[in-house]
């Protein structure tokens, strides 16, 4: 049962993440054309940034 807890925070928190990220990216780049987002992203390097965020989060219990 607690797996199941800590996977939906896990979620939770994901997609607020992933919304906030959304809204943030919506106000810069004024566009609904795929590639208007695509370029933006590439050019700011957003994934990599993401990606290293992600990597850099600490679980352990010492923090939590």
């Amino acid at each position: 049962m607690e797996r199941k807890k800590i996977e939906k925070a896990a979620y939770e928190m994901w997609k607020k993440s992933m919304e906030n990220l959304y809204n943030n990216l919506k106000k810069e780049i004024k566009s609904d054309l795929s590639f208007s987002w695509t370029s933006y992203i590439e050019k700011h390097e957003i994934l990599e940034t993401v990606n290293e965020s992600i990597s850099e989060l600490d679980f352990s219990e010492e923090v939590a």
